[in-house]
């Protein structure tokens, strides 16, 4: 055992405590210095809260964005 179930956890803990704006904001401070490339976006309708396709697109050159019709967190699987 690894004992890091809580910051795995913790991610939705602050989602979920936090207001949206505040999330938001931070979200949009971490993707913006990480990200300078293209990128494509799979949104999931039972997945972990997504931007809106026009916010994304204010800080990321969005070159594909789906919306699949089903899944969730672990879509993949």
């Amino acid at each position: 055992m690894t004992s890091t179930i809580g910051s795995a956890f913790l991610p939705y803990y602050e989602l979920m405590h936090a207001s949206a704006g505040r999330w938001i904001l931070e979200q949009v401070k971490q993707w913006a210095g990480s990200s300078q490339g293209a990128i494509g976006v799979c949104a999931v309708p039972e997945g972990p809260l997504a931007p809106p396709r026009e916010w994304a697109e204010r800080f990321f050159n969005v070159q594909r964005w789906t919306v699949m019709p089903k899944g969730g967190q672990f879509a993949s699987a």
